[in-house]
């Protein structure tokens, strides 16, 4: 309360407080009695007043759902229980407000949820969240569920640690082309590890640098295909000159 006084300030005071509960009542939980005062700064006593104050049952229209998530698996964040960390997956609102898991309201609501893993493989983590939001009032239960599905998934192609930098190659000694053996390029996987290189020119192509691709003189656009456990690929390309660097070889005929 608020209190005014003509000579001055005044302090208010309250000098009472009963809770009733409202058993079984549909729309409040309890009901609050206040008595309270006011005092001058001379010591005088006004008029005392009272306040009710009524607490609302739990307003289940005010509730929603976390939505369905698909989250990157680089990105996941587990809790202490190992399980998806709510706080990053979603939790159930009231009235804009989050109410995690775990959470005891005082109004006789707490809130849970339990996890069924569907699939569970390093590329794909797929989970069936249920959440219980739960009133006890008039000695029953009053429950609401509702499944959201969390998607933790390798979605993501590997990364290079280097730059694939232009090449220039030289002809071999003996024929007017380059064998260009690639060497192994240095790159990583977040999740996965990296099991497939595909370098490629036109129709040749070679895998797991096993091998050569052979090169007129020119300028080529050579292309690098990095494949994880997943599936999920990187493509880059890098330019390859062939140029004639080779010095001419004699042949001496002995026969004269």
């Amino acid at each position: 309360p608020i209190a005014y006084d003509a000579c001055g300030s005044a302090k208010v005071k309250k000098l009472s407080e009963q809770i009733t509960d409202l058993d079984c009542d549909p729309e409040f939980l309890k009901k609050v009695t206040q008595v309270w005062t006011a005092t001058d700064a001379y010591g005088n006593a006004g008029d005392t007043c009272t306040r009710v104050i009524c607490i609302r049952r739990f307003d289940w229209a005010g509730l929603l759902p976390p939505a369905n998530i698909h989250i990157d698996c680089k990105d996941v964040q587990y809790d202490a229980n190992g399980a998806i960390d709510p706080a990053q997956s979603g939790v159930p609102t009231y009235h804009g407000q989050d109410l995690p898991a775990g959470s005891y309201l005082s109004c006789g609501v707490v809130v849970l949820f339990q996890d069924q893993d569907i699939t569970n493989n390093p590329c794909k983590h797929k989970v069936i969240r249920t959440w219980y939001v739960t009133e006890w009032w008039c000695n029953d239960f009053i429950q609401w569920t509702w499944q959201q599905w969390i998607v933790v998934q390798d979605t993501t192609g590997p990364l290079l640690d280097e730059t694939l930098e232009d090449l220039v190659v030289s002809t071999t000694p003996w024929a007017c082309h380059a064998a260009f053996v690639p060497e192994p390029v240095a790159v990583h996987d977040d999740c996965n590890a990296v099991n497939r290189v595909v370098v490629s020119y036109g129709a040749q192509v070679i895998e797991n640098y096993q091998g050569a691709l052979w090169l007129d003189p020119g300028l080529h656009k050579v292309s690098y295909e990095f494949y994880d456990e997943c599936g999920n690929v990187t493509e880059e390309t890098r330019l390859v000159e062939v140029k004639d660097l080779t010095p001419p070889v004699a042949v001496c005929d002995f026969k004269t």
